[in-house]
């Protein structure tokens, strides 16, 4: 676990945890959005370091729903990649939505207007 204890990315992973459901996949679900927050706060702490004051780092990432029709569990990557740049130190630019996501496997699924592919843009602020 790389976060700060006390740091907003922690505060949001651990808040997004809680609502995951207790069913048979609780526990893999837990680790995958764990190990997706620490490798995304390895690698944009690495862009970080690599890129010039004043240069960008560009990232485009889809939303994702997971669960079922009953138990929908929507991860934001785009809100959580935005709060875990800004915590290494980039500004966060933009977040534009470039283009409006389906789920395959339900047609009209209630959270589904929220699966959404965005384009990051941020920037190391000049020293």
């Amino acid at each position: 676990d790389n976060l700060l204890s006390n740091s907003w990315p922690k505060r949001l992973r651990d808040l997004l945890l809680l609502a995951i459901p207790k069913d048979e996949f609780h526990g893999a679900r837990v680790r995958t959005v764990r190990a997706y927050m620490d490798d995304m706060f390895l690698a944009l702490s690495k862009q970080f370091q690599r890129v010039k004051p004043g240069g960008h780092v560009v990232c485009v990432v889809g939303n994702s729903l997971h669960g079922n029709a009953h138990q929908p569990i929507l991860v934001a990557t785009d809100l959580l990649i935005s709060a875990l740049g800004q915590h290494v130190g980039f500004n966060i630019e933009r977040l534009q939505i470039a283009r409006q996501l389906r789920r395959r496997d339900h047609k009209k699924e209630l959270n589904s207007h929220l699966l959404r592919e965005s384009i990051i843009i941020m920037k190391r602020p000049l020293e």
